[in-house]
């Protein structure tokens, strides 16, 4: 019953004028800004880390522009499966014909293909959108989260134009039983990581621990990997980066992507995730 309501009200709100939809985004993002002041230790913590350089007026200044980046992000989540189709492929911006080809060429090779995304931009419409240049299936390696109902809505969202969902404890199967697919596999490779399987390296200036799953993927399928970054440009407005990395050594493919990772966040340093609590690992507990 609350599904449907909710698609009863986020249905029309959706197709409302863009300005309109920008100024919601706006409203929300101040409504995180003040009063509810929302992780502002965190989001605090994280860059003072990151940044050491900085000094406190430009840390404050690059948390107003988060909490507006914020603000727009879950107004585009929350009505990610309602926007119009040209609303979502314009997004995107002029690098999708780039991008397509890119796929079609790497997928009519391989088969399977990885692409390792970060929490920048909107990585839910980025990865959501693939469907939509019709070169492979997408198949979206997600992690269970506590919260049932909020898995749904984003699932949803994520499948809304046909990619499939894997959970992340069942990827290698997933590529065994379909290795004959041409099929690209999302994963986000920034979050904090659980398991054995963990590698580390120095990002934003800090001893950081990372999935080294993907690693071990690679090699055993001998699949090419991409790096894709999602700029934010303004509300429903991204430019989107598609990156090829190399096998150099055993861990390069992770240290490719945290090198350019941290690039980018250096080139636009409120376009991330600095509400999570990224550095919970520490080093010395390895």
């Amino acid at each position: 019953m609350l599904r449907l309501l909710l698609s009863v009200v986020l249905w029309p709100i959706a197709q409302l004028p863009y300005v309109l939809l920008k100024l919601i985004g706006k409203l929300f993002g101040l409504l995180l800004s003040w009063p509810f002041r929302y992780r502002k230790q965190v989001i605090d913590n994280n860059l003072q880390k990151s940044f050491p350089h900085l000094n406190h007026a430009e840390i404050t200044n690059i948390r107003q522009k988060y909490y507006r980046h914020l603000g727009y992000l879950f107004v585009e989540v929350l009505l990610a499966n309602y926007f119009p189709k040209k609303l979502v492929i314009k997004s995107l911006g002029r690098e999708l014909n780039h991008i397509q080809k890119s796929i079609k060429e790497k997928t009519d090779q391989y088969g399977s293909i990885f692409c390792i995304m970060s929490h920048t931009g909107n990585w839910e419409i980025l990865a959501q959108s693939f469907p939509l240049l019709g070169v492979s299936n997408g198949v979206i390696v997600y992690k269970k989260l506590s919260n049932s109902w909020f898995e749904y809505f984003l699932n949803r969202g994520r499948t809304r134009f046909g990619n499939e969902l894997v959970e992340m404890r069942s990827t290698t199967k997933h590529l065994v039983r379909n290795k004959s697919k041409n099929q690209i596999y999302f994963l986000l490779n920034d979050q904090s990581p659980t398991g054995n399987a963990i590698i580390w390296t120095t990002f934003l200036h800090q001893k950081t621990a990372f999935f080294g799953t993907l690693e071990k993927m690679a090699s055993k399928f001998d699949r090419p990997v991409f790096y894709a970054y999602c700029l934010r440009k303004d509300f429903m407005n991204f430019e989107v980066k598609f990156l090829e990395l190399e096998y150099k050594s055993k861990q390069s493919l992770t240290e490719q992507f945290t090198q350019l990772l941290q690039e980018d966040i250096e080139k636009q340093k409120y376009n991330w995730l600095w509400s999570h609590k990224r550095w919970k690992l520490k080093y010395y507990e390895q």
